[in-house]
C-alpha cells in the first residue's frame, strides 16, 4: 500500500493579493498570460497543465494546474484556460517563499537606509496607501 504526501497547505488569500498586480483581473487565464506575469516560458505552464511530474521516490515536484482544455476549432488544437484561483495556487505552491518572507526582505534591506531615505519612502508608501483605500 502506498502512502501519499501530506498536502501542503497554502495560504491562496495571501497570494491572491501579491499576485494581484500580476495576473490579470479575469475569471480565466491563458498559459501564455500567466508566464509573462512571472517570468516564465510558456512550455513551463503547459507541461504544469498536463499532469504533475514525480522524482524517483514519488514526490510530487511539479504540482498539477488545474483548468480546462478546449477544442479552438476544427479538432487541430487545444486552447487552455486556467482559472485565475487555480494559477495563484499553482504559483504559490511552486514558489520557494511566500509572501510574508518578500516583505521581510524589503524590509531588512531598508535597515541600511539613512533616516531621511526613510522618511522619503515612507511619504511614498503613504501615498502608496492613499491611493489603494
Amino acid at each position: 500500500m502506498t502512502v501519499a504526501a501530506p498536502v501542503q497547505k497554502v495560504d491562496t488569500a495571501a497570494w491572491q493579493q501579491t499576485l494581484d498586480y500580476l495576473l490579470p483581473r479575469v475569471s480565466t487565464l491563458r498559459a501564455d498570460q500567466i508566464a509573462s506575469a512571472v517570468g516564465i516560458d510558456k512550455r513551463t505552464v503547459d507541461r504544469a497543465f498536463e499532469g504533475p511530474a514525480t522524482n524517483s521516490e514519488g514526490k510530487v515536484v511539479r504540482p498539477w494546474l488545474l483548468g480546462f482544455a478546449i477544442n479552438a476549432g476544427r479538432g487541430e488544437r487545444f486552447t487552455r484556460r486556467i482559472p485565475r484561483d487555480c494559477a495563484v495556487l499553482w504559483l504559490a505552491h511552486c514558489a520557494n517563499h511566500s509572501p510574508e518572507d518578500k516583505l521581510n526582505a524589503i524590509a531588512e534591506a531598508t535597515e541600511a537606509l539613512c533616516a531621511r531615505d526613510l522618511l522619503i519612502l515612507q511619504q511614498r508608501i503613504a501615498a502608496n496607501l492613499r491611493r489603494k483605500a
